[in-house]
């Protein structure tokens, strides 16, 4: 895989007096950085990574076990995860919740800034590194809490998702990958090259991930989150947060940043503004709102008026009803005769912008 890419198509102009557009696209391989491993990987008939049900991504329950001082004293390379790693944690900080996330620290993440050393790369060009046994996998595939009530559709799910802080869920010397076959054979996701495990407590967080929506995707790199504390705020945009997740260092397929549903950072048209990676996350994480305030094209003004003053940190959605195109590109972008596009936005009700759209 090549290294990953951006690739400028236009820039701020810092000598402007005016804002000026910034846009790139990038190259990146949906299995790059810290990403998931959609069941399709290496199940043909697994979920694709646009077919995961949203609840098995959205504030899961996490446990996290940490190997990481037995992997240091073993002094082998390619430790692997045992069950006995996983009864000694129910032992110890008791029975796995139903629906669960379980996140394994093997201490190799200390190593992520050196290629060689985190994939452990030897005279042969073979990787090394620590990773889940397939009797392990079976033990996760087979692990059901009927103590917890089931948490969707009246059954229980089991464990949902394995993360590790290592490239790989299998180790590194492996040829033939029995934890991812063990697991996606049951369509329980993977998440590899995690960050900031040891911030992590044994039990008692909640993961969410936040995955690249890749049509029929096998994997897709992803940002993946913490709530961690003593107590969680179930509707407090002030939850303290952990993320675990590295930048994207391999490259594979090209996109624009802004296809698709996608965000736009201030830097998108604001000289010296955030970039994607500088907004704070408590601005995108869980903020103010309500399921039935969602703004049609009436003027903010009047909108509070109706309804009260928008919340302080909150995020205005305005509905256009412009969506019901977007399965026809041509009316979607609203491209007349001179190939400029027209469609509403939240300012005023047509927009024919000089630029191009994006």
């Amino acid at each position: 895989m090549r290294e990953f890419t951006l690739i400028p198509v236009t820039t701020n102009d810092k000598k402007a007096k005016k804002n000026s557009w910034t846009l790139s696209e990038f190259c990146s391989s949906e299995h790059s950085g810290t990403h998931i491993d959609a069941p399709l990987h290496y199940n043909r008939e697994g979920w694709s990574l646009d077919a995961i049900p949203t609840h098995r991504l959205w504030r899961r329950p996490g446990i996290m076990v940490d190997v990481s001082e037995e992997v240091r004293t073993s002094m082998n390379p390619n430790f692997e995860i045992q069950p006995k790693h996983l009864t000694e944690f129910e032992i110890k900080f008791g029975s796995i919740p139903d629906g669960a996330v379980v996140l394994i620290r093997t201490g190799q993440g200390s190593k992520v800034r050196n290629i060689t050393a985190y994939s452990g790369l030897d005279r042969n060009h073979k990787m090394n590194h620590p990773g889940i046994s397939k009797n392990a996998a079976e033990w996760i595939t087979t692990h059901t809490n009927n103590n917890n009530p089931p948490t969707h559709n009246h059954t229980h799910e089991g464990i949902v998702g394995v993360g590790i802080d290592t490239l790989s869920l299998d180790k590194g010397s492996t040829l033939h990958y029995p934890a991812h076959a063990v697991l996606f054979n049951r369509n329980i996701y993977g998440l590899e090259n995690l960050a900031n495990l040891e911030k992590l407590p044994p039990t008692g967080f909640y993961i969410t991930i936040l995955p690249l929506n890749i049509h029929q995707g096998s994997g897709a790199p992803a940002r993946v989150v913490a709530e961690t504390g003593d107590t969680i705020a179930l509707h407090s945009a002030a939850v303290p947060t952990c993320t675990l997740t590295h930048t994207v260092e391999l490259g594979e397929f090209c996109s624009s940043e802004h296809s698709g549903t996608h965000l736009d950072a201030p830097s998108h048209y604001a000289y010296n503004k955030w970039t994607v990676e500088k907004i704070p996350l408590d601005r995108l994480w869980r903020v103010p709102g309500h399921v039935n305030h969602i703004l049609t094209s009436a003027d903010l003004e009047s909108w509070e008026e109706e309804h009260g003053v928008i919340p302080d940190g909150a995020v205005v959605f305005v509905r256009t009803g412009w969506g019901d195109k977007v399965g026809n590109i041509q009316d979607y972008s609203g491209v007349d005769e001179s190939g400029k596009n027209n469609f509403p936005d939240q300012v005023n009700r047509i927009s024919t912008p000089s630029e191009p759209s994006l």
